[in-house]
């Protein structure tokens, strides 16, 4: 099912107002995950600001609201808390009967980072999983050590996990490498198993296990 399908369903589940395809603008979501759009819509309901339709698309999703003012903020509110971009685009609709002025409906368009929760990062000689993202800082672990650490979210660079299979755990694990095919042992520990399939990434030669 595609997820512009169920969030549908899901806002008919909860019972939020649906507008008879009546609305004031769009509010078009980019490089967001599914939390954030469950978090957009819980603020919908909370506010009962309606929405005709909700249209997926590669890379997110356009909310048909009944609320540019509600767009707005919500927009702002991505902005500030996971950072990002706003802009708003109005567009031109129709022209008034009553007043013949031009009748706009808006655009507000709120592009997430590149970067998201789930991947893995290099901060100086640090190999970090991402937990969280807020407007300036990266929240992790780092893989090698386990400990919790934050750092610049403008500091990082994402490294692109591989796939490769482990070749020996005695007396020491190792993987093959997913370029020369050499055996390499990873720079950190993780319980596998000879022939398992597992993902890591690789800086510099080294092997880092996922």
């Amino acid at each position: 099912m595609p997820i512009a399908t169920f969030l549908n369903g899901f806002v008919m589940a909860k019972n939020m107002e649906k507008t008879n395809n009546y609305f004031q603008g769009i509010l078009q979501l980019r490089n967001v995950d599914e939390s954030i759009m469950e978090y957009v819509l819980s603020q919908f309901e909370k506010h009962k600001i309606g929405i005709a339709k909700i249209q997926e698309f590669k890379n997110g999703f356009d909310i048909y609201s009944a609320s540019n003012k509600f767009s707005r903020k919500i927009a702002h509110k991505l902005k500030n808390e996971f950072g990002g971009q706003v802009k708003e685009s109005p567009k031109l609709f129709s022209k008034s009967k009553l007043t013949s002025k031009n009748i706009y409906r808006l655009n507000v368009l709120y592009k997430g980072p590149e970067l998201k929760k789930g991947e893995i990062v290099k901060f100086k000689d640090k190999i970090i999983k991402v937990s969280s993202l807020t407007k300036n800082m990266i929240k992790g672990t780092d893989i090698v050590s386990g400990n919790r650490i934050s750092v610049p979210n403008e500091s990082v660079k994402i490294l692109e996990p591989k796939k490769t299979i482990v070749v020996n755990v005695k007396p020491q694990v190792e993987v093959m490498h997913p370029e020369t095919y050499q055996s390499i042992i990873p720079e950190n520990k993780k319980r596998v198993k000879v022939n398992q399939e597992v993902q890591i990434v690789v800086y510099r030669d080294k092997i880092y296990l996922l």
